[in-house]
């Protein structure tokens, strides 16, 4: 799939959980490249109901991902929450 002559930023999964998420808030500053992922319900996952799921991240893999996208984090993290949730979610 191509967008503008480049290849389109394409994403798959196997359950939304009914909605989707703006491409504004996955991609942060390179929301001009894809303006054609917007968050819209799903009618299909909702029909067929959501599963189930769940994550888990190491402590380091977590010091890893905020290093890298903040730049600074302390060498101790002793609480995680969250601070802001977007429409989707």
């Amino acid at each position: 799939m191509w967008y503008d002559g480049e290849p389109a930023a394409t994403y798959y999964h196997a359950n939304c959980g009914g909605g989707t998420e703006d491409g504004r808030v996955i991609l942060g500053n390179n929301e001009q490249r894809a303006p054609y992922l917007k968050q819209h319900s799903d009618t299909y996952c909702t029909r067929n109901g959501g599963s189930q799921w769940h994550s888990e991240v190491s402590k380091h893999e977590l010091q890893l991902a905020l290093l890298a996208e903040a730049g600074d984090v302390p060498r101790q993290l002793r609480d995680v929450a969250d601070l802001q949730r977007t429409r989707s979610e």
